[in-house]
This record gives structure tokens, C-alpha cells and sequence, in this order.
């Protein structure tokens, strides 16, 4: 036995026993004396012993509460709290003890000290909250991203507005406070951040850090904006500027991180433009197995379809929606690939759509994270950088969205071929959907831009090709 063990061994022994020990070895020379002064404290200090590691005491002489004492065994090492459960009655005092010692076990098993001063703030909670999704979201065997969105929510919004506030005083009346003030207003947003506050919470419960009765109420009624109405398209003289002065904003950068992430963010800005998808969840979801190639039977020759799994679709019970893309977006994707994976050269769709059906178009697997889009057109970042060359500075990701839209409206597009796409709401545009039209034919908006690849092919489908005939090793 080694000495800590030891030294635990004798704090852990019978009144009895440990008097025995300490008579045999010639400490208590006069035992009498001793055994009376002993006595007399027993009088003054009831102890009742609740099981193996909680036990409750009272002095007498100094006070009517009973206070604990509870033992917390961790991968084998013991911590001792002691601390007063406030109560008079044996039976209360006892039951306050051992919901206390469920809190206690806790916030032990959740990596926290028991000792006073324990950081019981949103921040922290929530930290170790994240800590419990990413867990899901690195396990290759798990398929829903959605731990994703609320993470992205917690530390880009969320732990920003409660920060070091002690999660026992995030109450109803802050709660309205916080969806009063935040900028992510979609009601499918809505709905997210509200999940993701409620993750922390629900962690805090389940680690017995706070009990169930203090999480808060969450507002059923917040106001919705619907960002398709409330930013601005962008006009031709600023859409001139973003896209002419975007290369010396990357070169600006001082890390190849940040490089990194600006120059997949050019692709993904031109993607976004040509195609009107909702900003954020609904190209972020886009996996490469998801683009299908199909014929134009009036030209014969092919153009490509996506399937989003992320953002509104406006029929009931339907889960995706399908869009059809011109050149400029198989393009974009082509280039952000080349960026976000590391290839020296682009590859041709097909190629990334049969190697990489998996990947996700938008994310960097250089960094194997995704890169915050929306972070980087902001006023802190690219607008910023511009902003004294344009002529209306607050532009928003939604810009590109409500840019497309108009542009299909003033070349006199079809309203509902444009509803379907873009899965507006029914107040913008009324909704007929014509999917025997999007399968057979390209449709009006990419007519004069198909995708036609079959000139040439990608550096890597090349070589695959020599490698079967022989021609290569």
C-alpha cells in the first residue's frame, strides 16, 4: 500500500478502530481522559449514517440544521464535500442530501470542481455542450448534420449574447431579450436557435448541474423577417466592384488559412448568385451525389440537377426540392472542389460526382471544417474592404438571392418555374410545380448556357482513362 493510500485508509476508518490503533502504538496515554472528552463531544454532534458515502451531522450546542457529508469516488480517487442542508427535520435534511450528492456526481462526471466557485456560466455549459455534438458529428457512422447548424448557432450567436451570465438567471424575460435583438430571423432559424439554447440545457440537466425546474420557458411568438424582403439585390455598378476587387482582397490576407477560406468563398458567392439558393444551410447541405446529369431532348445535349435536402421546399411532406444549374454554378463548384479538397487543377463535375459522391460541395476538407461564408462578405470582412467604393454598403449573403430572383422576373422567366426553383414563398410568387419539365427539357432560365462537357476532359478522369488502357502505370 502506498502512502496516499495509506494516509486515505486511516481518514476512512471507524471512530473505534482508529482510537484502537492509535492506543496500541502509545498515543492515547491516558485513555480514560480521552474516552470521556470523546463522549462528551459525541453528546454534543448527532451522526447518522445515510449509506457507504453520505452521512448527515448536527452540532447541538450551535445549530437546529443538519449538515452532509458526501464522499464522490472518480476513476477511483475520492473527493469529501461537507456542506449544510439547511433543513431541522432528519427525514427533509436527508432527502436534500441526496439531491445535492445527484448534483455533486454530476458535475464531476461533466469534468467540473465541486469546490466553491464552480463555473456554472452559459459559456462554459455550452462549451461542453459543443464538445458533446461535435462527438456525434465526428463519428463516420452518423448521418445527420444538424448538430452542424446548432453549433454554428452557439458560437456565432448564441454564447456571444449570454457569455459568462450563470445559467441559473437565463430566464424567460432574457430569452425574449435575446430573440428581440438577434439577426437570424428566418423562422426555420428561429426554430434553430431555440433547439440549440435548449441543448444546453438539456446538458445541464443531464450532467445534474441545474435541475429541471430552472430551465426557462421559451417564447412561442417571435417576430419573423423574411430575409427575401428585406435586403437589397445588388446593382450592376456594386456587383462590379465585389467581383473586380475580390482577388486583391484574398492577397490581403495574412494567414494561408484565411486565404483559404476567401478564395472557396469566391466560388461559393458566384455559385449562390447564379443560382438563387437560400444562403447557408441549403448549399452547405449539398453532398456531391446529389448532382445528376440529364439530356435536353430539344438539343440533345445535357445540363445538371441538384438536389437540396436543406431550406423550404413549399409542398407538404416533401423533403427536398430540385433545381436545375447553368454553366456558371457547375463551374463554381468545380473551382471551390479544387480549392477545398486541395487539388492542384479543377476536375470536371462528372469526375467529382463519381469519386466524391459523399463529400460536401462547400466544405473544407483542407481544414475539415466549413468555412463561415457568411462571416466573410460581412462589414468586418469583404463589404468592409469595398465599402468605400460602392455606392450601398449593406449588402447581405441574401443579396445574391433577391439579385437572381429579379434578374429572372425582369427576363420575363416563368412565375412559377421560379417559385419551384427557388422554393419561394406563395406571397412572392404563386406555386405550380412542373416537374415533368425540369426532367425532360432544360428550362427557360438556363436556355443558351447549357452545360455541354463533352469537349475535353479532367486532369485525374484523364489519367484514369490511360491507366485502363495500359498506357500509364
Amino acid at each position: 500500500m502506498d502512502k496516499q493510500s495509506f494516509i486515505r485508509y486511516i481518514i476512512d476508518m471507524p471512530h473505534e478502530q482508529y482510537d484502537t490503533m492509535l492506543r496500541k502504538i502509545g498515543v492515547l496515554e491516558n485513555s480514560s481522559a480521552y474516552e470521556s472528552a470523546n463522549a462528551e463531544n459525541e453528546k454534543k454532534t448527532e451522526r447518522v449514517k445515510v449509506d457507504g458515502s453520505l452521512s448527515l451531522f448536527r452540532q447541538t450546542d450551535k445549530t437546529r440544521n443538519w449538515s452532509a457529508r458526501v464522499v464522490i469516488d472518480k476513476d477511483g480517487e475520492k473527493t469529501e464535500k461537507r456542506f449544510s442542508t439547511g433543513k431541522a427535520s432528519l427525514e427533509e435534511a436527508r432527502i436534500k442530501a441526496i439531491e445535492e450528492r445527484f448534483k455533486l456526481i454530476g458535475k464531476v462526471e461533466a469534468g467540473y470542481s465541486i469546490e466553491t466557485g464552480t463555473d456554472l456560466s452559459f459559456r462554459s455549459i455550452a462549451r461542453k455542450a459543443i464538445s458533446e455534438m461535435q462527438a456525434v458529428v465526428d463519428d463516420p457512422s452518423n448521418t445527420n448534420t444538424t448538430y452542424v447548424d446548432y453549433i454554428s448557432l452557439l458560437n456565432n450567436h448564441i454564447i456571444e449574447y449570454f457569455g459568462d451570465v450563470n445559467i441559473k438567471n437565463v430566464d424567460y424575460p432574457m430569452l425574449i431579450e435575446y430573440f428581440d435583438q438577434t439577426s437570424v430571423r428566418s423562422k426555420s432559424r428561429i426554430t434553430m436557435q431555440k433547439t440549440s439554447i435548449k441543448k444546453v440545457f438539456d446538458y445541464a440537466v443531464k450532467k445534474r448541474l441545474v435541475g429541471s425546474v430552472l430551465v426557462p420557458e421559451f417564447p412561442k411568438e417571435v417576430a419573423i423577417k423574411d430575409p427575401d424582403y428585406r435586403v437589397e439585390p445588388f446593382s450592376e455598378h456594386d456587383l462590379h466592384v465585389i467581383k473586380d476587387n475580390y482577388s486583391a482582397f484574398v492577397e490581403s490576407s495574412r494567414k494561408e488559412k484565411t486565404k483559404h477560406y476567401r478564395r472557396a468563398f469566391q466560388h461559393y458567392f458566384s455559385f449562390v448568385l447564379s443560382t438563387g439558393v437560400r444562403p447557408g444551410e441549403e448549399p452547405r447541405g449539398i453532398k456531391f451525389k446529389d448532382i445528376s446529369k440529364h439530356i435536353d431532348k430539344a438539343s440533345g445535349s445535357h445540363f445538371y440537377i441538384i438536389r437540396l435536402h436543406k431550406g423550404k421546399t413549399q409542398k407538404k411532406g416533401v423533403k427536398y426540392r430540385d433545381i436545375a444549374v447553368d454553366a456558371t454554378a457547375i463551374k463554381s463548384i468545380e473551382y471551390a472542389a479544387k480549392e477545398l479538397n486541395g487539388f492542384l487543377t479543377p476536375e470536371r463535375i462528372d469526375y467529382l460526382i463519381k469519386k466524391y459522391p459523399e463529400k460536401h460541395v462547400f466544405f473544407s476538407y483542407v481544414n475539415n471544417a466549413f468555412p463561415s461564408y457568411d462571416r466573410i462578405f460581412s462589414q468586418e470582412q469583404y463589404l468592409g474592404y469595398v465599402g468605400d467604393k460602392l455606392h450601398y454598403d449593406k449588402y447581405k449573403s441574401y443579396s445574391c438571392r433577391h439579385t437572381y430572383i429579379n434578374n429572372q422576373l425582369a427576363h420575363g422567366i416563368n412565375h412559377n418555374d421560379i417559385s419551384e426553383h427557388c422554393g419561394t414563398s406563395i406571397q412572392v410568387i404563386e406555386t405550380h410545380y412542373k416537374k415533368a419539365k425540369i426532367k425532360s427539357n432544360a428550362p427557360e432560365h438556363i436556355e443558351g448556357n447549357i452545360v455541354d462537357y463533352h469537349e475535353g476532359i479532367g486532369v485525374r478522369e484523364g489519367i484514369d482513362r490511360l491507366k485502363k488502357l495500359g498506357l500509364v502505370t
